[in-house]
């Protein structure tokens, strides 16, 4: 099929600045209209299916808005699976938005200062209204004034009619922050003349500004990816420490009260699969430049996590690792540092931990990168453990 015609995120910013209303269609959109799944945040509904596809598929006053694939995007197969003929029933419009205008880690091209300040335009001196869980999820301290319309953080569109009335029909633009809800709810109050705007995570990506930019081989080099992936197929395993810090990660997210948890450096995933296991329900995301399927630059969280990683980076490499860490960082980070040599080889012969300094050393680095340590936990010749504030 012909994937249809899908404007860049720039043209689509342009338009939202002109006064029209976008709703976006991505992932969890298109899975829940076509294959009737069930979301985290959304289970499935008839009546959410039926509105959805008449979106989608009926011209209206919002500027429907649709992933953008393009050759080189992070996980082009992923998305190329939307191209296929069970989607292309919905696609009857003759051109679409781009759903990634809030997705820098979609389209690292957006990551700009000028970007960003068209976003801002957007509601910048205006009395706005923003959908929501909480006023968290996009702040915007240059409006004129918030006022919030709060929503369950699941299964808002259960509760669609009563957001629609609690809107009403405001003289400044809604920021709709409420998952699939928002989708359909920014296509009802377009229809009312309301200038309405389906943000998706912008209040996330928005703060990590820059994060996006940073040149893959500056934080790790081709040859050294390479380096890992030997180790992590190896038989014995590599990657695998990450469980042992999960007691101590979750005490640390009830603390800051973090919605989002990074797991930078994740292996093998066992941090992810320890928490899981203990009954955390919060989302936890995972990034591994040595694994395929985790290489992609990863979304911001309020609490990263960095576990028997830094040790491992490659020393003309680290301060730009630490930098990347703290942007993607919107509360606090905890850090778990070896301070030995490391039990394994690579395969060229070196030790795989190629920074071995004492626990003053990487103080001194971590303070130097603009880290506030809240605390810090050593233990002479093993490791350094920190639990860190922005």
């Amino acid at each position: 099929m012909s994937y249809p015609k899908v404007l860049s995120e720039d043209e689509t910013l342009d338009i939202a600045l002109s006064g029209r209303s976008l709703a976006r269609v991505g992932e969890g959109e298109l899975k829940l209209t076509v294959r009737g799944w069930n979301l985290k945040s959304q289970p499935h509904s008839p009546a959410l299916e039926r509105e959805m596809r008449q979106l989608l598929s009926a011209p209206g006053s919002a500027l429907i808005c649709l992933p953008r694939n393009f050759k080189g995007m992070p996980n082009e197969p992923f998305w190329r699976r939307f191209e296929n003929q069970a989607f292309e029933p919905l696609y009857t419009l003759p051109e679409y938005g781009s759903a990634f205008i809030s997705r820098p880690d979609m389209v690292n091209a957006i990551d700009r200062p000028d970007y960003w300040a068209k976003c801002r335009a957007l509601w910048a001196g205006k009395h706005v209204t923003l959908v929501g869980h909480g006023l968290k999820v996009l702040k915007m301290p240059d409006a004129a004034s918030v006022r919030l319309v709060r929503c369950a953080p699941i299964d808002a569109y259960a509760e669609i009619d009563r957001l629609e009335a609690e809107v009403g029909v405001p003289a400044g633009p809604v920021f709709l922050a409420a998952g699939c809800a928002a989708t359909v709810l920014a296509g009802r109050l377009a229809a009312k003349g309301v200038h309405a705007l389906d943000i998706g995570h912008l209040g996330a990506f928005m703060p990590a500004a820059g994060a996006y930019q940073v040149e893959r081989a500056s934080l790790i080099s081709p040859a050294y990816v390479e380096q890992n992936r030997q180790l992590h197929a190896r038989p014995e395993g590599y990657g695998g420490s990450g469980r042992k810090s999960a007691a101590s990660v979750a005490a640390f997210a009830a603390e800051i009260e973090a919605d989002w948890i990074l797991d930078y450096g994740c292996g093998q995933g066992t941090l992810k699969a320890a928490m899981v296991k203990a009954g955390h329900t919060g989302p936890i995301h995972e990034y591994d430049p040595a694994i395929k399927a985790k290489a992609a630059l990863p979304k911001p969280a309020d609490l990263v996590v960095c576990t028997d990683v830094l040790e491992h980076v490659e020393p003309e490499r680290l301060d730009t690792v630490l930098d990347h860490l703290r942007m993607l960082t919107r509360k606090a980070a905890f850090l778990l540092i070896a301070t030995r040599k490391a039990n394994k080889v690579l395969p060229d012969g070196r030790n795989a931990h190629l920074i071995v300094e004492g626990a003053a050393w990487w103080l001194a680095k971590i303070e130097a990168a603009g880290w506030t340590v809240l605390r810090q936990e050593s233990k002479p010749g093993h490791d350094l453990k920190l639990w860190l504030r922005k």
